[in-house]
This record gives C-alpha cells, structure tokens and sequence, in this order.
C-alpha cells in the first residue's frame, strides 16, 4: 500500500506539476486545500440553485455545510418561476 495516495491515484501516478505540491503539504495544508475546495464546490452549487429560482442565502449555508452533495442536488433541482 502507497503512503501518499490522491482519490485512490498512487502520487506518482500524478502529473509531475502536481504531485510535488500535493505530498509536501503538511497535515494543516491539506486541511485547508480540502476545506477550500469543499466551500468552493458548496458555492458553485448555491450559484446553479440560485440560477434555478431558489434562495440564495438559504443555497450559501447548505452549500457550505454540504459541499458536494450540495452541488450534486442543485444540478438535479427543477427551476422555479421568480415571483
């Protein structure tokens, strides 16, 4: 088993850009990379919500909270007619 894997990829597998940034992180580094990207996704799907009619605010706070599955939902959401 590799010590350093990213999304099950062996890190050198990785681009070479790629896989000197992503092992010299420190266990503090990686956790704000992957908080990043978490909040950054969680925004992207309040942003596609938001363009299908819903709640913008509502859509920031899950996003931020859900991440992902937030994203994942607001691309299946029906749009709303704007009042």
């Amino acid at each position: 088993m590799r010590l350093i894997e990213f999304w099950g990829m062996p890190l050198e597998a990785l681009p070479s850009s790629i896989a000197p940034a992503l092992g010299s992180l420190s266990a503090e580094g990686t956790l704000v990379l992957l908080l990043t990207l978490h909040t950054l996704i969680g925004t992207a799907g309040a942003l596609v919500a938001w363009g299908k009619g819903r709640s913008l605010p509502l859509w920031l706070l899950i996003g931020v909270l859900a991440g992902t599955p937030a994203l994942l939902v607001a691309l299946i959401l029906k749009p709303q007619p704007r009042p």
